[in-house]
């Protein structure tokens, strides 16, 4: 991960005697900001910071099914590589490849949903970066040529806070609306007209986003690297050794084999996709109907097997 000219760990430097002004206390506090968003990019991602590059979520941010039509948002850190938000003491977003701003959600967030009446719709979750001045109280002040002191009550304390939108999708289009510049993409949730609730299987937040019906992969996992067991695509690649959640790969293989029924796992499964799209399980069990988009491929033998599981299928190709 390479930041741009002029980042890295920042400092103040007072000297002794030296008349302060208001900005530049200002400033003192905003590199805090800015050396916790250099922090959270350089652990997100190995690939140099660019306006293509894709948004990275550190850990958290999942979009989970609650009850009825509410929903959590969990909490977690992002960073984007699209602006910048904090500049010379000013906070409002200014569009820049290669600029970092980072969002932190400190609490869960339950968000309620509202269902279209006739058609189907996909909507989007959106996080951004939020300034907050508070504490208000009085505060005394010198005047520097009269020495005269006066009162007045003043927010003395700021924090790095987020919003959150859900942007409505068109009823009855296929596709999602697209993310608000200074915004991160979290999630894309399918919502189903008339519908008294929402299935987990209609989210898909930054975990899914190579699933995505608009900008795919604009929003990812941080990269995996060694001796870690984050995966970053879970599209493209799972390790046979670990990863993030068995329920999230579970998720992903009714989603794509548009399977109907319940599954359950063992520890340490191995699951897996090849080049060609074929997925493999070496473990757990299956109980439902699967129904194959493409072939189902029976194992293949020339004698019937020593002790056959209740229910266990093969094909005897010497018959």
């Amino acid at each position: 991960m390479v930041l741009g000219e002029s980042r890295g760990i920042l400092r103040n430097l007072w000297l002794t005697n030296e008349e302060v002004t208001a900005i530049e206390l200002e400033n003192s506090e905003s590199v805090n900001y800015e050396n916790m968003t250099d922090l959270i990019a350089i652990l997100s991602t190995q690939e140099t910071a660019s306006g293509s590059s894709a948004s990275r979520v550190l850990g958290g941010l999942q979009v989970e099914w609650s009850s009825g039509l509410n929903i959590y948002l969990r909490a977690g850190a992002a960073v984007s590589y699209q602006g910048y938000y904090l500049q010379n003491g000013t906070w409002s977003f200014t569009a820049l490849a290669g600029a970092i701003f980072s969002v932190f959600v400190g609490q869960d967030q339950l968000i309620a949903v509202s269902a279209p009446a006739s058609l189907q719709r996909i909507d989007i979750l959106e996080i951004m970066p939020v300034q907050t001045n508070y504490n208000f109280k009085p505060v005394n002040f010198i005047d520097p040529v009269t020495k005269v002191v006066t009162s007045s009550s003043v927010n003395t304390r700021q924090s790095f806070d987020f919003a959150w939108q859900w942007k409505l999708g068109t009823p009855g289009v296929a596709t999602a609306p697209t993310a608000d510049s200074g915004w991160i993409k979290v999630a894309e949730v399918t919502v189903p007209a008339s519908a008294g609730a929402i299935a987990q299987s209609n989210i898909l937040d930054a975990r899914d986003s190579d699933l995505w019906t608009t900008a795919p992969s604009s929003t990812m996992y941080k990269e995996q690297r060694a001796g870690t067991t984050i995966v970053e695509d879970r599209g493209n690649y799972f390790s046979t050794v670990s990863y993030k959640s068995v329920e999230n790969i579970l998720q992903y293989i009714m989603q794509t084999l548009n399977t109907y029924g319940s599954v359950t796992n063992t520890p340490n499964t191995a699951v897996k996709r090849d080049a060609s799209g074929n997925i493999f399980v070496q473990g757990g069990t299956f109980s439902g109907t699967i129904q194959a988009n493409g072939s189902l491929i029976l194992p293949t033998q020339t004698s019937d097997p020593a002790s056959p599981a209740v229910g266990q299928i093969w094909f005897r190709s010497d018959l």
